[in-house]
């Protein structure tokens, strides 16, 4: 029995195990609610046959094409996509495990397994507690700043990299090693060319930590020159995407005005909502982490890993309020993206350490208390899951 329980108890059981449950899951949202997993999967078919030419942001699509086997079939196409958001997905699980099950919570390293194992499962669920303002009291999703979706297939796909990216970096912030910044520059590249939205944040956020910890020394040039190059690749995303006319916009609406993006405060939020409502949404949207963060400020503000995910946080959040597409997507809030995986980073960050605090100072009543918070948040993601089945609908 012993043996049998230890072997449950490893990522050789748990990996695979949780992977087909995500498969099944994603297989299921598609059918009931398939968001922009249909229109991405669309999209891929579209490019392999011929009938739109490949966007600069190519990689997920062509990623669908090659496990389909290069199948116009909408369900190889469909299957395929589910299969890759499920290895994601687990990819982030795995991410996450890992650097939980490293506190050594447990009495033993059984019990260390599985208590990881448990709330890197909720980390993928976690949701935000969605205040009832205007937009929310029929939507847990839209108006709000959530750390975990469902339906936008281009962003779960991302997610993984986008975490692979930032824990390499801020292992380069603080212990520089040269052939880093290789293994940075390629992470870099896959991001743009999966989805830039997170490297919008990145490239505002990692300079500066450099340039604080580094000055002008030749470690701050050569960590920076892969952000450089990075951003003339996204560059030149920009302008295949809104300055080629035989861009694959034209073929998805009709138009050649493919749009621009433009400097517009507010415009993308307030077309579902009302602005007064934005301080709430923001609020319990990060109730819990940000609640961690006063309670353990003292501690917490002499971690790098925290400024830097509060950056990222503040900075994903800005460029949604303040940037949009103007054209036919000038309502389709593209620039949310990125607001997702950082928003997730603060949970899992506040989550860490707060395992850490139990570890170190037990069940105190402040504990006690984040504990529940988190909870709630994990009752609501679990909620919203459920909602989706019911209703039919991501929103």
């Amino acid at each position: 029995m012993a043996n049998i329980i230890k072997k449950i108890s490893s990522n050789h059981f748990v990996l695979p195990v949780f992977f087909f449950f995500l498969f099944a899951l994603y297989l299921s949202l598609f059918i009931i609610s398939p968001g922009d997993m249909g229109f991405h999967a669309y999209i891929a078919r579209q490019m392999l046959a011929g009938e739109m030419p490949t966007s600069g942001n190519f990689l997920f699509y062509w990623m669908v094409n090659i496990f389909s086997f290069f199948s116009t079939n909408k369900t190889a196409s469909k299957i395929s996509l589910c299969f890759l958001l499920a290895v994601a997905t687990t990819l982030r699980y795995h991410w996450s495990q890992r650097r939980l099950n490293s506190l050594q919570i447990g009495k033993d390293a059984i019990r260390n397994f599985l208590i990881s194992t448990f709330f890197a499962v909720t980390l993928i669920v976690v949701f935000v507690i969605p205040f009832p303002t205007y937009i929310t009291i029929k939507s847990f999703y839209i108006g709000n700043f959530v750390p975990n979706i469902w339906h936008n297939s281009t962003t779960i796909f991302l997610f993984p990299f986008a975490l692979f990216l930032f824990s390499l970096s801020i292992d380069q912030i603080t212990n520089y090693k040269r052939l880093r910044n290789i293994y940075i520059l390629i992470l870099i590249f896959i991001n743009i060319l999966i989805k830039p939205s997170f490297f919008f944040a990145y490239i505002l956020v990692y300079p500066p930590f450099l340039l604080y910890r580094y000055k002008f020394s030749q470690k701050f040039w050569l960590s920076i020159s892969p952000v450089f190059l990075g951003g003339l690749l996204l560059l030149s995303q920009y302008y295949l995407i809104y300055h080629t006319t035989a861009s694959y916009l034209s073929y998805i609406y009709s138009t050649v005005d493919n749009g621009a993006v433009t400097i517009r405060p507010f415009f993308v939020y307030t077309i579902y909502g009302r602005l007064q409502d934005l301080p709430f949404s923001i609020l319990f949207s990060i109730l819990f982490p940000f609640t961690f963060s006063v309670l353990n400020f003292s501690r917490l503000k002499k971690e790098t890993v925290f400024w830097f995910i509060i950056a990222l946080v503040i900075t994903s959040i800005l460029i949604y309020l303040l940037l949009s597409e103007t054209g036919m997507r000038a309502a389709h809030g593209n620039f949310y993206w990125q607001v997702v995986i950082c928003v997730w980073l603060y949970y899992f960050y506040s989550l860490q350490s707060l395992l850490r605090n139990f570890r170190e100072e037990g069940m105190t009543l402040k504990n006690k208390f984040l504990g529940s918070l988190y909870g709630l948040h994990v009752s609501f993601g679990l909620i919203y899951i459920v909602r989706m089945f019911a209703v039919k609908i991501y929103f």
